[in-house]
């Protein structure tokens, strides 16, 4: 016997709290440090691209 069948009602119950703390993290917002963060990240990205924006 193998999958979803065997699982007892204790371990059900868990699964469906776990899919439900991971649903409600994945529907908020990320905070605005981290928006700034990822386009400073982008931007220093773009920098060392460029053979020009580089000192040497």
């Amino acid at each position: 016997m193998s999958g979803e069948q065997d699982r007892d009602p204790p371990s059900e119950a868990i699964d469906a709290q776990l899919r439900r703390a991971f649903d409600d993290v994945l529907s908020e917002d990320v905070p605005d440090r981290f928006l700034q963060l990822i386009e400073d990240l982008k931007k220093t990205d773009k920098g060392a691209d460029d053979p020009e924006g580089s000192p040497q």
